[in-house]
């Protein structure tokens, strides 16, 4: 099962955790609104003290990586409890490096531009307006969706 793990989940983990999340619409206590990132808890949103940086949260994000991971593992857990599996190196290569190649750009810009604030647990107060599935949100603008509470006329 470790060969299965560090062949099959791992890469998948990663892969599924950056290539697909989850965005959220949001009004934080005292704050503007802002488009935050995660699944199934909230890890990414917008730094509140300048424009271009990011908040991240420790605990969420660990969080969501172990549910992803939990995920992937009881999938090829059962399939390979049916029927055993072999990994051949080639697509263990091929799934470590996709994985490299969506992980890198986006860790890398957030570790080398320094502007981010990184906290242990989230410590304001949100009010979800509305959600939906984004894929990879580090590489596209992701616009303020419209939301009937503040905009009632349609105007």
């Amino acid at each position: 099962m470790k060969q299965l793990i560090l062949k099959l989940t791992l890469p998948l983990t990663l892969i599924s955790f950056a290539g697909f999340t989850k965005w959220w619409y949001v009004l934080v206590v005292d704050a503007p609104d802002y488009v935050m990132y995660g699944f199934p808890f909230i890890y990414s949103c917008p730094a509140f003290h300048t424009s271009m940086a990011y908040q991240f949260f420790i605990m969420e994000f660990f969080a969501d990586i172990l549910c992803y991971f939990s995920f992937w593992f009881l999938i090829i857990y059962a399939i390979s409890k049916k029927f055993p599996l072999r990994i051949k190196k080639a697509v263990s290569i091929t799934l470590w490096i996709i994985a490299a190649l969506i992980i890198t750009p986006p860790l890398g810009l957030h570790l080398l531009l320094g502007e981010d604030v990184y906290y242990f647990k989230r410590n304001f107060d949100i009010e979800v307006l509305e959600t939906g599935v984004a894929p990879i949100h580090s590489w596209k603008y992701m616009p303020r969706p419209y939301h009937k509470k503040y905009n009632p006329e349609g105007k």
